[in-house]
């Protein structure tokens, strides 16, 4: 959250322009086993008054902080990095 304050703080970005996701859309998982971590999209409408049903996502960026184990169990992933 401390970034999303620093961007609108900034006047990047405008709360009402922010459409919250939850675990669903917003957890990626390479598969079964392996890296995997919360993620967020964003999306551009340079027509504008489109909601985000109608837009295409340009970037996703991923926290690649979980490791998803073989047998369903996570752990702290021993790299973790962030991924564009």
């Amino acid at each position: 959250m401390v970034g999303l304050t620093s961007w609108v703080n900034s006047n990047y970005l405008c709360l009402i322009r922010i459409i919250p996701g939850n675990m669903k859309d917003n957890f990626w998982e390479m598969g079964d086993t392996g890296p995997c971590g919360p993620c967020s999209e964003i999306h551009f409408d340079r027509i504008g008054g489109r909601d985000a049903a109608h837009l295409v996502g340009t970037n996703t960026l991923l926290l690649l902080l979980i490791f998803k184990n073989p047998k369903e169990s996570v752990s702290q992933s021993s790299r973790i990095c962030v991924t564009l």
